[in-house]
């Protein structure tokens, strides 16, 4: 499989939860944790030195992400 097929299955695995999480009426945390669960098993398919990287951009947890979001509403 190639980078731009494995790409394409990757966000279109990603479009598929966020409609079944949507649908199915989860929390902003569950649909947060369901995309980071996701991309990070991406991050494994990558070769291992580029791996730490990428985990690092998945690393922060719901509640820094919505203390984060919070304060960028707050700019607004």
């Amino acid at each position: 499989m190639t980078n731009s097929q494995r790409d394409r299955r990757s966000t279109f695995l990603t479009g598929l939860l966020l409609v079944v999480l949507l649908a199915g009426g989860c929390s902003s945390q569950q649909l947060f944790e369901a995309i980071r669960e996701n991309r990070l098993q991406h991050c494994e398919e990558i070769p291992i030195p580029q791996q730490t990287a990428c985990k690092a951009q998945y690393e922060p947890d719901y509640d820094e992400y919505r203390r984060e979001r919070e304060a960028l509403g707050d700019e607004q």
